[in-house]
């Protein structure tokens, strides 16, 4: 728990108001950052930071999620951790398929930059899932 106390459903608020701008912000960036490369002519390195402003997203939507974890009770804390875990392994596991699919079998490349949207969209569900099995419990 964090040093203030605060309930699950301020902790969720909080978290929102800043995940749901950041995943904006990389999607945006995601198209964005190439068309400014392409037109632009500048220095590898400059390139090199233009293209990493949605990895800076993902680092702020990911210590969102560390920060929910951190505010919230141990109840919402295991949800959040079980919904985690099992959106790691399905995205693992398709990330890990998909290359063997690559590799032996000549399917078209898959974009690593849609790994991260695999796993919230993943998370999303699963989350959903056990939030509606647990009301009916």
């Amino acid at each position: 728990m964090s040093d203030r106390q605060i309930s699950p459903q301020e902790a969720e608020n909080r978290y929102k108001k800043i995940f749901f701008p950041t995943m904006i912000i990389y999607a945006v960036s995601c198209f964005i950052a190439p068309e400014v490369i392409s037109r632009s002519s500048l220095a590898a390195p400059a390139n090199y930071l233009i293209a990493l402003v949605p990895a800076v997203a993902v680092w702020v939507a990911i210590w969102s999620q560390a920060r929910l974890l951190r505010e919230t009770d141990e109840y919402q804390r295991s949800l959040l951790a079980d919904a985690s875990l099992i959106a790691l392994a399905f995205t693992m596991a398709l990330a890990t398929g998909w290359g063997f699919l690559e590799v032996n079998a000549g399917a078209p490349k898959f974009p690593l930059l849609m790994i991260l949207p695999a796993f919230y969209l993943f998370f999303g569900f699963i989350r959903l899932f056990l939030w509606l099995r647990n009301k009916e419990a």
